[in-house]
């Protein structure tokens, strides 16, 4: 199954009345926490360790300027921000090639 593995559990307290054989346990494996982090949905071909740019909207919400970043740890959807970007930036995530050769874009509605 998509995102599911199978591992095997040794229990070292004494079982539950109603365990039984093979019994499906849900669990989480957990190999590492990052605090004080400034991370972003992850856009398409992003991945740990690149160096790239993206688009980030002014506070105005009328333009946007191209910056460079650098991705760090990615967990599931999510990657890590390592520079470029401040706590509370917004950055357009769809596919901007089509303006590769733009330092700055307007945003309309």
């Amino acid at each position: 199954k998509q995102g599911m593995i199978s591992i095997e559990v040794s229990l070292t307290n004494e079982l539950h009345s109603n365990a039984r054989p093979d019994l499906n346990v849900d669990g989480v494996i957990s190999i590492g926490t990052l605090t004080q982090v400034i991370y972003i949905k992850k856009p398409i071909n992003a991945s740990t360790g690149i160096k790239t740019q993206l688009f980030k909207v002014d506070e105005s919400q009328e333009q946007a300027e191209k910056i460079a970043i650098t991705y760090g740890q990615e967990s599931g959807e999510f990657i890590q921000i390592l520079t470029g970007a401040l706590e509370h930036d917004t950055f357009i995530l769809s596919d901007m090639s089509r303006w590769n050769d733009s330092r700055h874009i307007a945003i309309t509605q």
